[in-house]
């Protein structure tokens, strides 16, 4: 059940209550509120079913997959399991009912496809509600969008790639350094210019180049 439910829930009940008990369960429903507004992600309250129906989402669900609670809910325009890309939706199920079936949090990072029709990554992080008679429910968590972080770790993972190759494969000309002199051999003959252009590269990510590089420059232009 959702938290803004619960909460709706004590509101009916406030005629019952004292002034100062009323005004305190107003003020977190409130403060709730306003937390939910101010979360970068959805909060969400879903069914175990083949949609992952939607019975709650907060407004961050707008930013996060570009459709608004309207159109969410219920699946009135869409369901989050069409939001999910294809690719992953059959891993995605598997994971969740084995954790939720268990009683268990799950926390998963997959794609989902916006309504710009960009893919996105996000992180999910959630848990099973079970009823007083312990039968499954529904599902309660919190999704972000993680698209930025991911890219930044490709782009990490390539660069490391390409710096490996340059000292890794035999036909880029080099060797590992001396350490005790801290230089460079060549071993192979190449083109002032092409010599060059790869110090450039390799300056960038290895400051020993800084120390090396005009004596290798030197040794390339007399060849």
């Amino acid at each position: 059940m959702p938290a803004n439910s619960k909460l709706s829930a004590a509101s009916d009940f406030s005629p019952c209550l004292n002034p100062k008990l009323r005004a305190l369960l107003q003020d977190r429903e409130r403060m709730l509120s306003m937390l939910m507004s101010n979360l970068q992600g959805m909060v969400y309250c879903c069914l175990l079913d083949a949609d992952w129906t939607m019975v709650f989402v907060s407004e961050g669900c707008r930013a996060l997959t570009g459709y608004s609670s309207e159109e969410l809910l219920f699946n009135k325009r869409i369901s989050y399991e069409e939001l999910t890309l294809a690719e992953d939706r059959l891993w995605v199920r598997r994971l969740i009912e084995k954790a939720a079936h268990a009683r268990k949090k799950f926390d998963l990072e997959y794609r989902i496809v916006h309504a710009d029709g960009s893919v996105h990554w996000v992180q999910e992080s959630g848990f099973p509600l079970f009823n007083d008679h312990s039968e499954l429910v529904a599902l309660e968590g919190f999704i972000q969008d993680v698209t930025a972080r991911k890219r930044s770790e490709q782009a990490a993972r390539d660069a490391e790639a390409r710096y490996r190759s340059i000292f890794e494969t035999p036909s880029k000309g080099f060797t590992r350094p001396r350490r005790a002199a801290n230089t460079w051999i060549s071993t192979r003959r190449w083109p002032a210019s092409t010599v060059t252009h790869r110090l450039r590269i390799c300056a960038t990510a290895f400051p020993i180049f800084n120390a090396s590089s005009t004596s290798i420059r030197k040794n390339a232009a007399s060849t």
